[in-house]
């Protein structure tokens, strides 16, 4: 060898002394200064990982949670996972220098801190998920610019800003996940724009704005979650392009229009919500039979939907839930329900359903809750109820038609918990043993039937019952005493039945500690009130034993019930004096004592009550005086005294309660003046001091109090004269002076008194005039009966007022003489032109049936004879001597009488015509010729002629439409149709009623457009429209100024509120909730200065609130929430002193809460909503000083800072809602004050510190929605401690156990630390245990005392650091134990096997502990089990062949652990598998060939086990399979071509074994497949081209084979590296694979095919050519359609002989000049003689009569027949032919018969 110069040696040396280079830019320093950065960013590592673990000492590829790379890159961190350790800090921006990263997985800590931007340098990353953290501010863009992202989970975290997606780079994009956040801005219409995007969930954050069609472009969508929002607009049809849509829920927005029927079509959905929205039309019957084939949940509630339920519901065979109340669907329930063997939740509430109740529905046996209330349901129960034994929740209530008694079968479902049928028609009795029947029932609602017979005695063992409701029955008998053993009892209602016996009931019920509302009014109980009613719970809060004959004293120890708000012992027989200790109620809101025999005086101390505001002591015998405490009853608003014995002045103090809406002083012996004080009582509506001993003046203050509707003063002593400014009492309907001396003339000041009804100023010393005008013109002598020194007209049964006439009355008296008749000639002559118009009309439509007029023969034959009397007037006017014809003054008062007894009896008979069903015969039994109209029901006359002036039917079931012919009742003052089932238009005629004050037609069915005629009433008071069907826009027209109360909710309204609105000066009440109203909110409302209540709620209106609302004073309510409005919340509304409730909930309102100004800030605010905005900022601690406040609602938006410590101070409170904002801070101590609360939720804010000892003692804790179907559904009475996701810390206080009432206890998601306390076992009524997710320690001796919690149906208690075995005694929880889960606790041991005792369990998650030894085969008995996760645990032995036979088992999850043997063959028994995984095991032998007939499953998982065998052609049955993996065993044998028919698949690993042959071509039809790894195999043959037509294969490696050939291009080819393809010495292709090139022919030169492109170009030319067509008119007709009889009275005189002439001209058609009446004869002689003789064939125009003769013929009967024809209508010669008052219902028809505006209505 020869020898190598020095030099050589010399270059060797320095190259090993030299330092190597990095291995590259971003080397293992890079990468372990950046980790090490991160580890400073944690300030707290709970379980000491990173403290321990990431230590300089060991390689980082070997601390927990990193993992490296293992062949290029060997040293360079490619996998970051930090899940679940309940780490605390900010994320370091360093992280970025981990450039070889792939997967960073941060979830389920507690970072905070904003996203560093510098993730989007992380070319590599695939997989981001930082879900369940903290984090905020904007999502960085650069994060969706990583080409390689295909995962990204950032839900529940605070992130802000929009979503931050505008041009896609990563094609590679799979999931999308950012629920939960604070999101604003519209859903970028990019994301439509990434192909492989299977996953999208933005649910829960503030997005606005419509839902981008391009969204439709996501093919390979399977869940679209965008629920709520605040997304707006219709959804798109384009979304049934989404053919592999599984999930879709756009629940909880704004959305509008109808739903898309091509949605019905995708046959993938199997869940469909599109809940709470404002959604109409009808539900779309799909296409060709193709209806949701897969739909499983079926969410359409809270919606306008209406028409029929689709009958192809039926045929969708696999569903679950099926929830459509609160919408207006109508018809029948669909009998074909009965079909649906898996259903188990019906909710078809709150519709407009009728007919009865399927029985067919009993065949639904899953079935859990039925829910068909609010309905018009009739008929009988189906026995068939009887047999849905799982049957919890039966609402049946206020369907009104259901009855008959309930089947015993009803009874036998021993898993009912709520029974309400109230407000229908049941009967019989109760079974004597329905308490043992019915074992689970918690709430019994029997109200408002017709239910007899006794209580059942064994009611009382219902041990679970909070609420028994059973008024308004018949019930009789004693009440059960053992009523008391029902503990848990909470409202107990027997008012309004025919109980009898005494109150001993009352000791049992001294047990029931949790009773609340006791209602026992209206019965029959004689005896005293005992003493123990003292003794009962003290948490009651309202006692009515009202009318009840009950005597005695009221026992003193009924001031023991210190939380006690209404008291009510009125209409019994109670003596002796009032107990003083009724001022120990310091809660007392109402007392009620009237009607009794009580004596003695008042006691001061009921004044000390200072939140008394209701006290009725009237028709007693109280003495003595008013004591002058009553000032300090400062929240007083009705007080009546009347009828007892005090004396004594009226004390001073009393007129500062300036609350006061109610004062009833009157017979009493009262004495003294009234001072002038009593202006001070603004509020006051009805003050009567009348029957006293009054004297002095009356003072003139009263005039100021412009709320007072009611006064009366009469029968004292009062002096002087009548102030002139009680003129200003602008409210007064009654107003009684009578019996007192007073003088004076008669201010006229009182005719401006518009609502002025009932004036009584009779038995005084009164003189002068009457004065005119006003309500003078309605009254009566009555009124003024007594006054001898009174004037005015003879009316008034007063002597005529002497006066000289002077000029002006002789000028006024020529007018009336001379001008007046010409006026009246002219109207007259233009009605006689409108009946003959009309008559011509007819003559060309002669076929005119009974329908077409729509009246009765009685009607008819009043309409005929109005021809005739018509005819005879035109006689009797044209005589030739004018002193034989009648004045006109007698023709108009034959014209006023128009509208008198007749047309009022056509007008009722026409309106009972309309009516098609009249269930309780209101109608048929009362409304009939043989008596007086003014006898019917429900029609009311005027006192002085037979005119009906009110017609009341409401509540009366009316079915039909509103007859136009109402029009025709002219006086009428009062149309009360409400409550009925009424349909069609409203009539347009209505807009002449002038007398018109109150107009009711709410809870109707009515529709069409509002008339605008009706706002031209200009005496309309009242006008309720709700809840009804109207459409179109609000009407605006000339207006009433008298207007109070206006309301159209419930509608289908739609456009702008008119500005108009706010010229109605009286208004006083404005509601159009729940309506389409777009726009803004008129700032012209502000004018309003009356209104007390504005409820503008659920409507589509947009913009600012405004600012000018503030200038309504009177406001007391203020509702416009569910909008989208926008902007901040006005300060000025904070400065309104009288309102009560502010709801401006569900709106997109922004900014702070204003701190009011001048220390004024709601000082009567009881409810405050201010929830599902995006307001921020602190809550202002004026909140605190509102001590009225009942309800605060302040959730889903961004507050900060701590919870006030002043709302300790709010005594009321009930309901405090301030969960998902950012509250931090501990709670405050003083919240053990809230010793009413009921409902606190506080969940989802970063509160922290430890729970105070006072704020256990609340003990009504309502569970949140998230939370409330864990439990019940629907159940809303629970007692829940839910304190979840928040930062609290410490120990769970062991006093929690004392809280004997609580539910349900979630504390997950904290940092509770130290033991669980054994003492739970006193929560006997726990459900629900949630301490997950915590630090807690110790053993698990705590679920020992647990097995006394026997109705525990959920119990999580992982992620802790619990530290022992599974204890014996866990198998000794409740049975109804449905979810176990204990995952994740370092738990060792064997599993017992008295887990198997827990028979009701179908959820046991015992993974990721050290459990060892064999699994229990006791599991099989877990009947109900659906999932069982026992992976990552020591298990060995072999799996159980009794597992398979858990035939509902869907989850089986046994990987990582040590089990042995083979696979059972029993595993084809368990049909319902869709997830088996048995990876990492010691799995041996082949694989059952039974398997394959699983076609269910969607996971299949036996990777790294020792199987063999092949796999056959079979396992292409499983066509639902979505991951499978077979990696890392021995299977042989070619692999399957059967797999490429697996479509759904997505992830397909057959690595690690020994397959020959070739890759089947099939695998071209893997549609679905984002990652196939079939490496390290002895694969053979070329790579299929087909490979590249799978668009979203992300991932595909086939190393380590035996492959050959070119490697194909394009597709996912483009994409991948030469690590997919390495070990195939025989491939070749591209470079960058690593592989020589192949051998191959030019491709030609592709610039050829785009030259051919080029010249191939479009051409073609679109000529377009334009078609005139001119009309020319040759001739225009012009019709004028006049009409008569619409513009009021008759004037008093006029051209009589011309009139007379005019009607002679139309009815007969012919005229005098007519060559007929030639030789001295003329028309009024022709038509003279002929009138009695044969007027119907000779005179009357044959057009005329011959529709009215064919009617009369065909509706009036034999004996109607005779009394119409009487000759009524002759008059003899000679005679003048002045109208007969009997003949003046048929001639004076004029004006109704001949002048209808409806072409139907018209003779």
């Amino acid at each position: 060898m020869a020898k190598l110069p020095p030099l050589f040696y010399i270059l060797l040396l320095v190259l090993v002394l030299l330092p190597r280079p990095a291995k590259s830019s971003t080397s293992y320093s890079t990468d372990l200064s950046a980790l090490l950065a991160i580890k400073a960013r944690i300030t707290s590592d709970p379980f000491n990982v990173l403290s321990r673990s990431w230590s300089t000492n060991a390689s980082l590829c070997s601390w927990v949670g990193v993992a490296c790379g293992r062949r290029h890159v060997p040293d360079r961190v490619t996998a970051l996972s930090l899940a679940s350790l309940s780490l605390e800090g900010s994320i370091a921006p360093h992280i970025a220098n981990l450039s070889f990263l792939t997967a960073l997985d941060l979830s389920n800590n507690s970072l905070s801190g904003p996203i560093p931007d510098g993730l989007g340098r992380l070319r590599r990353l695939r997989t981001l998920d930082l879900m369940f953290n903290r984090l905020s501010g904007p999502i960085p863009p650069t994060i969706f610019n990583l080409s390689s992202l295909a995962y990204v989970d950032l839900a529940n975290n605070s992130f802000s800003g929009c979503v931050p997606i505008e041009k896609p780079i990563s094609v590679n994009l799979q999931v999308v996940s950012l629920l939960y956040n604070r999101l604003v801005g519209n859903i970028p219409a990019a994301l439509g724009n990434y192909p492989k995007l299977c996953f999208l969930s933005l649910r829960g954050n503030n997005l606005t704005g419509s839902i981008p069609p391009s969204l439709a472009n996501l093919t390979q969508l399977t869940l679209l979650d965008i629920s709520e929002n605040s997304l707006q607009g219709e959804i798109p049809h384009q979304l049934s392009l989404l053919f592999d849509l599984q999930y879709l829920n756009l629940g909880l927005n704004g959305f509008t229009g109808p739903l898309p029927s091509s949605i019905f079509n995708l046959s993938s959905l199997q869940m469909l919500s599109v809940a709470t929205n404002k959604l109409t039309g009808y539900i779309p019957e799909g296409i060709n039979g193709l209806w949701l084939p897969s739909i499983q949940s079926l969410y359409l509630n809270d919606n306008q939907f209406r028409g029929l339920i689709p009958r192809q519901l039926s045929h969708c065979m696999h569903l679950i839930d099926v929830v459509l109340y609160k919408n207006q669907f109508s018809g029948n329930i669909p009998a074909e329900f009965g079909s649906l063997r898996k259903l188990k939740i019906l909710g078809l509430g709150s519709n407009k359903l009728t007919g009865p109740v399927p029985s067919s529905l009993g065949n639904l046996t899953e079935l859990t809750v039925l829910d068909l209330e609010i309905n018009n349901l009739h008929g009988v129960i189906p026995y068939e109820l009887g047999y849905l034994h799982r049957l919890q929740y039966l609402y049946l209530g206020q369907n009104y038609g259901l009855r008959g008694e309930i089947p015993s079968a009803i009874f036998n479902i021993s898993s009912l918990q709520i029974l309400d049928i109230t407000y229908n028609k049941f009967s019989g009795y109760l079974p004597e043993n329905v308490g043992f029947l019915l074992p689970s029932l918690q709430r019994l609602h029997l109200g408002v039937n017709h239910f007899t017979g006794q209580i059942p005695t064994s009611l009382s063992n219902c041990s679970m019952l909070t609420v028994v409701e059973l008024s308004q029955n018949s019930f009789s008998g004693p009440v059960p005493t053992t009523i008391g053993n029902l503990q848990l009892l909470q409202i107990l209602n027997l008012a309004s039945n025919r109980l009898s016996g005494g109150l001993e009931f009352l000791s049992s019920l001294t047990n029931c500690k949790n009773l609340e509302v006791l209602l026992l009014g209206n019965n029959q109980f004689k005896g005293s009130l005992p003493t123990v009613v003292g003794n009962l719970s003290m948490g009651l809060w309202e006692l009515r034993i009202s009318n009840c004959q009950l005597d005695g004293n009221i026992p003193a120890g009924i001031g023991n019930l210190s939380n006690l708000m209404n008291l009510d012992l009125s209409g019994n027989e109670f003596s002796g004096k009032i107990p003083s200790s009724i001022a120990q109620l310091e809660n007392l809101q109402q007392l009620y004592l009237y009607d009794n025999k009580l004596e003695g005086s008042i006691p001061e101390e009921l004044f000390l009550l200072r939140y008394l505001g209701k006290m009725y002591l009237h028709q007693n015998m109280i003495s003595g005086s008013i004591p002058e405490l009553i000032i300090n009853g400062s929240e007083l608003q009705e007080i009546s005294l009347a009828a007892n014995l005090l004396s004594s002045r009226i004390p001073s103090t009393i007129w500062r309660l300036t609350n006061v809406l109610l004062l009833n002083f009157s017979h009493n012996s009262l004495d003294g003046s009234v001072p002038e004080e009593i202006g001070n009582l603004k509020l006051i509506e009805v003050m009567d001091f009348s029957t006293n001993k009054f004297s002095g003046n009356i003072p003139s203050a009263l005039g100021n109090l412009q709320m007072l509707t009611y006064l009366n003063l009469s029968s004292n002593s009062f002096t002087g004269p009548i102030p002139e400014s009680l003129g200003g009492l602008i409210s007064i309907n009654s107003l009684d002076l009578s019996s007192n001396a007073l003088v004076g003339t008669i201010p006229k000041s009182l005719t401006r008194l518009h609502y002025l009804v009932n004036l009584n100023l009779s038995y005084n010393q009164l003189q002068g005039e009457i004065p005119q005008g006003g309500a003078f013109d309605n009254l009566t002598a009555e009124s003024f009966m007594g006054n001898t020194a009174l004037c005015g007209g003879r009316k008034f049964g007063l002597p005529p007022c002497t006066t000289t006439a002077g000029p002006e009355s002789r000028i006024k008296r020529n007018l009336l003489k001379f001008l007046l008749p010409t006026i009246a000639a002219v109207v007259i002559f233009s009605a006689g032109l409108l009946l003959l118009l009309m008559f011509k009309r007819k003559k060309i439509k002669t076929t005119t049936t009974v329908n077409q007029l729509d009246m009765n023969a009685e009607a008819a034959s009043l309409d005929y004879q109005c021809l005739l009397s018509l005819l005879e007037l035109g006689i009797s006017c044209s005589r030739e001597s004018p002193k034989e014809r009648p004045t006109m003054e007698d023709v108009v008062q034959t014209t006023e009488l128009s509208t008198d007894y007749s047309t009022d009896l056509s007008a009722l008979l026409a309106i009972k015509g309309r009516i098609t069903s009249d269930p309780h015969d209101v109608l048929s039994r009362s409304w009939n010729a043989n008596t007086s109209f003014c006898s019917w029901y429900g029609v009311r006359c005027s006192r002085r002629g037979e005119r009906v002036t009110a017609l009341q039917l409401n509540h009366a079931a009316l079915r039909g439409t509103i007859a136009p012919h109402v029009a025709n009742l002219s006086f009428l003052s009062i149309l009360n149709l409400s409550n009925n089932s009424l349909s069609g238009h409203l009539p347009d005629d209505l807009g002449r009623l002038r007398r018109l004050k109150t107009l009711f037609l709410e809870g109707n069915r009515l529709s069409g457009p509002i008339p605008p005629s009706i706002f031209n009433i200009s005496s309309l008071e009242l006008l309720n429209c709700a809840i009804n069907e109207f459409s179109g826009y609000i009407p605006t027209g000339t207006g009433s100024a008298n207007l109070q109360a206006l309301s159209f909710a419930i509608n289908q309204l739609t456009g702008t509120i008119p500005a108009e609105l706010g010229n109605y000066p009286e208004l006083r009440f404005l509601s159009l909730s729940i309506n389409n109203l777009t726009g803004l909110i008129p700032p012209s409302i502000a004018n309003l200065t009356q209104l007390t209540i504005l409820e503008l709620s659920s409507n589509n209106l947009q913009g600012g609130i405004p600012t000018e609302l503030g200038r309504l004073i009177n406001l007391e309510v203020l509702h416009v929430k569910q909008n989208g409005l926008t902007g901040t919340l006005p300060s000025s509304i904070f400065n309104l002193s009288s309102l009560q409730i502010l709801a401006v909930s569900k709106n997109m309102l922004t900014g702070y809460i204003p701190k009011g100004g001048n220390g004024l800030w709601l000082p009567l605010i009881q409810k405050f909503y201010l929830d599902d905005n995006r307001l921020t900022g602190l809550i202002p601690q004026q909140l605190g000083q509102c001590k009225y406040l009942i309800d605060i609602e302040l959730y889903n938006n961004q507050f900060m800072g701590n919870i006030p410590v002043e709302f300790g101070n709010l005594p009321s409170l009930r309901i405090l809602l301030l969960y998902s904002n950012n509250l931090s801070g501990p709670i405050p101590s003083s919240f053990g004050n809230l010793t009413k609360l009921e409902q606190f939720e506080i969940d989802s804010n970063n509160l922290y510190g430890m729970i105070p000892n006072d704020f256990l003692t609340l003990l009504s804790i309502i569970l949140p929605d998230i939370f409330r179907l864990t439990l019940a559904t629907g159940s809303q009475n629970y007692r829940v401690l839910n304190l979840a996701a928040n930062l609290f810390s410490g120990k769970i206080p062991a006093s929690l156990s004392n809280r004997s009432l609580l539910s349900a206890i979630e504390l997950s998601y904290n940092s509770f630390t130290g033991p669980v306390p054994t003492t739970f076992n006193n929560l006997q009524l726990l459900r629900f245990l949630n301490l997950a997710e915590n630090q807690l320690s110790g053993r698990l001796e705590f679920l020992s005392p647990l097995a006394n919690c026997k109705h525990l149906t959920s119990l999580y208690i992982g992620n802790n650091q619990f530290k022992s075995s599974l204890p014996v005694a866990v198998g000794n929880l409740s049975r109804n134990l449905q979810v176990l889960y204990i995952a994740n606790c370092q738990l060792n041991g064997n599993i017992p096997s008295a887990i198997g005792n827990l028979s009701g369990l179908n959820n046991l998650d015992l993974s990721s502990n050290g459990f060892s030894g064999e699994i229990p085969t006791s599991i099989s008995n877990l009947r109900n089990l659906q999932r069982l996760h026992l992976q990552n645990n020591l298990l060995n032995g072999s799996i159980p062949k009794e597992l398979f036979l858990l035939r509902h088992l869907g989850q089986l999850h046994l990987e990582e652990n040590m089990i042995s043997g083979a696979m059972p063959e029993s595993i084809s028994n368990g049909t319902g598998l869709q997830e088996i995984s048995l990876a990492a095991n010691l799995l041996s032998l082949t694989v059952p060939s039974a398997i394959w007939r699983l076609t269910d499953l969607v996971l299949f998982n036996l990777s790294y086990n020792s199987l063999v065998g092949v796999i056959p052609a079979e396992v292409g049955n499983m066509k639902l399979v979505q991951v499978m993996d077979f990696s890392a065993n021995k299977f042989s044998g070619n692999i399957p071509s059967t797999l490429g028919n697996l479509q759904m698949l997505t992830n397909l690993n057959l690595s690690s074994n020994s397959f020959p042959g070739p890759i089947p071509e099939s695998f071209g039809g893997l549609l679905n497949l984002i990652s196939m790894n079939l490496s390290s195999n002895a694969l053979a043959g070329s790579i299929p081209k087909s490979f590249s037509r799978l668009r979203y294969l992300v991932s595909l490696n086939l190393s380590y084979n035996k492959l050959e050939g070119e490697i194909p291009q394009g597709g996912i080819f483009n994409h991948l590296t030469a690590s997919s393809f390495i070990g195939n010495l025989a491939l070749c292709g591209a470079s960058k694979f690593g592989v020589p090139p192949c051998m191959a022919t030019p491709i030609p030169n592709s610039r050829s095919r785009k030259y051919l492109l080029e010249i191939l170009l479009p051409t073609a030319f679109a000529i377009l050519s334009a078609c005139f067509l001119i009309i020319f008119m040759i001739r225009r007709k012009k019709i004028k359609k006049i009409k008569y009889g619409m513009a009021g009275k008759v004037s008093t005189s006029g051209d009589v002989y011309s009139y007379g002439i005019l009607l002679l001209e139309v009815f007969s058609r012919k005229k005098p000049t007519d060559e007929m009446f030639v030789g001295g004869s003329s028309l009024r002689q022709w038509i003279g003689e002929s009138f009695h003789v044969a007027i119907e064939n000779n005179v009357v125009d044959e057009n005329l009569l011959d529709s009215e003769v064919n009617i009369h013929a065909a509706n009036v009967g034999t004996e109607e027949a005779a009394r119409i024809k009487k000759p009524v209508f002759i008059i003899p010669p000679g005679t003048r032919p002045i109208l007969l008052k009997r003949n003046a219902e048929r001639k004076a028809d004029y004006g109704r018969c001949c002048g209808e505006t409806e072409e139907d209505q018209k003779p």
